[in-house]
């Protein structure tokens, strides 16, 4: 299978010290992979290494074949990422606001706008786009962000956290719209969640580190033995 994510021997120190220390990963295109860890142990790292917002003490990255660090701009252009919380200017309405970033991908006016209700559509918010981001919910302002992923016609989509905070609907509407765009479009996800049952029900793939080093990779019902089908408890295991 074409592999749309790959790292080797990614690493990044800082003084000295590891924060993710030679992660190898090789992702298909289509796939939905987990990446899982408690607190600090290098999440949110490996996402802005993947994305070019770090720059690594060595090792690599490719996105579709483009290696970030050296190409990003051509990397990139597959990717919509949102990492850590998503940043919105409340004062707008939401479709303002996508209209305003849709300008970075080049699109004339018409572009924009077909783009930005397309967008709109996919997530559900065709209804409440005229309405001001202070107005919305949780739940409405998290499938903005990914609203505001998919302008570039992404091949992958990164999304730390997507669902914290989220009431069980808001975390069935988000799962089912990851399962949509990965139907329909094909995307390659990588999340990362604390909401264990939540990447059990939808992951194709999981990555497990603990303190930046790779425990576990690869599909997710490896993981699994005769005795043993529960995710989250199989993470406590192999955290203690």
């Amino acid at each position: 299978m074409e592999k749309i994510i790959e790292t080797k021997n990614l690493t990044k120190k800082i003084k000295g010290k590891p924060l993710v220390e030679e992660i190898n990963l090789s992702i298909a295109k289509g796939e939905i992979c987990g990446l899982i860890g408690p607190n600090g142990a290098g999440k949110t790292t490996i996402m802005k290494l993947l994305t070019g917002l770090l720059i690594p003490t060595s090792g690599e990255v490719k996105l579709n074949q483009w290696n970030v660090h050296k190409q990003r701009k051509e990397a990139m252009r597959s990717v919509g990422a949102i990492i850590e919380s998503p940043i919105f200017f409340e004062f707008m309405t939401g479709r303002g606001m996508l209209l305003n970033l849709a300008r970075l991908h080049g699109l004339n006016k018409q572009e924009r706008q077909d783009k930005v209700a397309e967008a709109l559509t996919i997530v559900g918010l065709d209804g409440r786009g005229d309405e001001k981001i202070r107005t919305y919910s949780l739940g409405m302002k998290q499938r903005l962000g990914i609203a505001q992923a998919l302008l570039g016609n992404p091949e992958i989509v990164i999304l730390d956290e997507p669902a914290n905070g989220l009431d069980p609907m808001g975390m069935r509407e988000l799962r089912e719209l990851i399962l949509q765009l990965n139907k329909e479009k094909n995307i390659t996800f990588l999340i990362s969640s604390h909401l264990l049952d939540e990447l059990q029900k939808i992951c194709s793939t999981l990555v497990i580190i603990k303190q930046g080093n790779v425990l576990f990779y690869g599909k997710q019902e490896e993981i699994y033995d005769k005795t043993e089908n529960n995710l989250e408890d199989i993470f406590i295991g192999m955290m203690t």
